[in-house]
């Protein structure tokens, strides 16, 4: 991981905002234009090959629907794509599936005021309920803002893999926020009557572990054409799950796409 960032990550310039990739997302979607063309709020059900064309079934207000298209892109983590793609070949549809993502829970703990400049990235030592907190606006103000700012501090909390199920349990989700917001709050003096909400990401790190095989096996496998459906994400290369590899593997099967059409 760290060869991989010295050899990589200073030889193109860096962007950093407040919350993180927002703003990236947002300059990608008006570069597009015609945003009525843009599906959102849909679910995907199933991706089937048929012919030379591709069936994609979803879900549209509870309604289901389904559109035939020349080429599809398939930008979804490979944990859900071995389940949406149909007839994948038996040692891609494997491939997918060995591939293992930390759980990976993300609370953003919502302050009517600044209550921690002290660093943009702080590991206390000893934390029980999350690794890590972040200022969100740390990139902006570098701890110089005004005191009496609203903040968000965005905490992350991985979890074992055996705690994969409590994701899907809104109660057990509730309760790990609050454990970590009460320690969080334990370690800064006076935030806790500053919190005014907590907002939680349950899948928001897109964290693949670093497991043998994974970059020289696993993901080439899982990548692999099944032409006229293309795989992106940003788990599809690279060493670390991150916006800049999500970036080269969208291009990349967006341009075989686009040569199919």
């Amino acid at each position: 991981m760290g060869l991989g960032v010295a050899r990589d990550w200073f030889q193109t310039e860096r962007y950093t905002w407040e919350g993180g990739i927002g703003p990236a997302t947002q300059k990608v979607l008006d570069s597009i234009g015609r945003t009525d063309r843009i599906l959102t709020g849909c679910t995907v059900y199933k991706v089937r090959r048929k012919g030379k064309a591709v069936h994609v079934s979803f879900f549209q207000d509870g309604t289901p629907r389904t559109v035939e298209a020349k080429a599809v892109v398939m930008a979804s983590p490979k944990f859900i794509t071995r389940h949406l793609v149909e007839d994948l070949p038996e040692d891609q549809h494997e491939a997918m599936g060995r591939m293992r993502y930390a759980p990976f829970m993300v609370y953003n703990l919502c302050f009517d005021r600044a209550v921690y400049d002290a660093g943009y990235d702080t590991y206390p030592i000893g934390a029980k309920n999350f690794a890590d907190i972040i200022p969100a606006d740390w990139v902006t103000y570098a701890g110089k803002g005004d005191p009496a700012r609203k903040q968000v501090l965005t905490v992350y909390a991985p979890r074992p893999e055996s705690e994969r199920p409590n994701i899907l349990d809104d109660a057990k989700c509730i309760a790990m926020a609050q454990a970590a917001a009460a320690e969080v709050t334990g370690l800064i003096p006076g935030s806790l009557e500053h919190l005014r909400e907590v907002r939680i990401a349950r899948r928001g790190h897109p964290m693949p572990m670093s497991i043998t095989g994974n970059v020289t096996k696993l993901q080439p496998l899982a990548r692999r054409d099944l032409s006229p459906v293309y795989f992106g994400h940003s788990d599809a290369q690279g060493e670390i799950s991150d916006f800049f590899y999500a970036a080269l593997a969208g291009i990349a099967a967006a341009q075989k796409a686009a040569k199919h059409l």
